[in-house]
């Protein structure tokens, strides 16, 4: 753009140095033209050496207003030329450069669309989760209370069960009472295995802020 600014700015500079030209062979024309009218004699002889002094200054300013003028035209053609030129690379610029905004703004669109309908279906999808994942945690942890009071009653029993497994003679299970009250008190540790971590399901993402878009 800049370009053909400026070759248009020197064209027309140049459209100002053809009309000087033509302006200064006008006036050396109108010098050149031989005298008219009648006149005394005596004035005669002064006036044509006059015009003949007049005349070939004048035809000093044709000669070099002509050349002058032609390279002028010249130069103006070469101008033209190239401002028609640049012209028509611009024009093809533009055509060029408003396709590839056209395609950068329907990608654009289409990128926030995208995220747009995306936010909205995670959003949803991450509501409905976190429901069944709550409740899914909900009920485990019902069921590990189960399973740690299973495994002490269990280990409670197999402690009893040993006892009396190992009575060989008669009265000697009464005599073991005392026993039998620390298999109920005794401290079941859990092992690792059945200690199950829970864990919180991940907070919600925010979506990301989707600016304005041509589609808009």
């Amino acid at each position: 753009v800049q370009k053909q600014a400026r070759c248009i700015q020197e064209f027309q500079e140049l459209e100002r140095s053809v009309a000087q030209n033509k302006a200064l062979m006008n006036d050396a024309h109108k010098k050149m033209c031989p005298l008219t009218g009648s006149f005394p004699e005596s004035e005669l002889l002064p006036l044509q050496q006059k015009w003949v002094v007049n005349f070939a200054a004048a035809t000093e300013t044709l000669r070099d207003a002509t050349y002058k003028l032609n390279s002028s035209v010249q130069k103006q053609l070469e101008k033209s030329q190239e401002c028609e030129g640049l012209r028509k690379l611009l024009s093809a610029k533009r055509v060029e450069c408003n396709s590839k905004q056209t395609s950068f703004e329907s990608a654009a669109c289409a990128h926030s669309q995208s995220l747009s309908t995306g936010c909205q279906i995670y959003k949803a999808t991450y509501a409905v989760d976190k429901e069944a994942y709550d409740a899914t945690l909900a009920l485990t942890k019902l069921r590990d209370s189960d399973r740690e009071v299973e495994f002490e009653s269990l280990n409670r029993t197999s402690c009893i069960l040993k006892l009396i497994s190992a009575a060989s003679s008669d009265g000697e299970l009464s005599n073991a009472t005392e026993d039998i009250q620390q298999c109920y008190a005794a401290n079941m540790s859990k092992p690792d295995w059945l200690v199950v971590r829970h864990k919180e399901a991940p907070a919600e993402l925010s979506c990301p802020l989707i600016p304005a878009y041509p589609c808009n």
